[in-house]
């Protein structure tokens, strides 16, 4: 009995130092969508916007920030398909829908400088989210 009690603190201890979700991304540093030029290929915290028209979307600073040394975003979500139904629902609306909506993302990624994206290819830069912490449909 006694080993059933000390092995039941044992797993209570283990279950409350876990690292819940809304902490567990808070390693990676939270970086101001003007500053990806500086963090390069580096796991990076990041908050933006997904916007576009029916040909060309980008990924944009989420307070619409002006940033001059920035060329227009991509946006890229690796392993797409088994990211969750939520998450490709609300993707796939707002592709639908570019008129009147649009997304507010906050996840964990990289900057890369190589990609070959945009409608006809023409951009070289994206952010590829690794992980999705939450993303929202705004209305515009």
């Amino acid at each position: 009995m006694n080993r059933n009690i000390s092995a039941l603190l044992g797993l209570l201890v283990l279950v409350d130092c876990a690292p819940s979700n809304k902490n567990r991304y808070q390693r990676f540093d939270k970086v101001s969508f003007c500053d990806l030029p500086a963090h390069l290929n580096k796991v990076v915290y990041i908050e933006g916007i997904f916007s576009g028209s029916n040909k060309d979307y980008m990924f944009l600073g989420s307070n619409k920030e002006n940033c001059k040394n920035l060329p227009p975003l991509c946006l890229d979500i690796k392993n797409f398909n088994q990211q969750p139904k939520d998450v490709k629902d609300k993707y796939s609306t707002v592709i639908h829908n570019p008129q009147t909506m649009y997304l507010l993302i906050k996840g964990v990624g990289k900057y890369i400088s190589d990609a070959k994206c945009g409608h006809l290819f023409t951009h070289n830069h994206a952010f590829v989210f690794q992980k999705i912490i939450s993303m929202e449909i705004v209305k515009k």
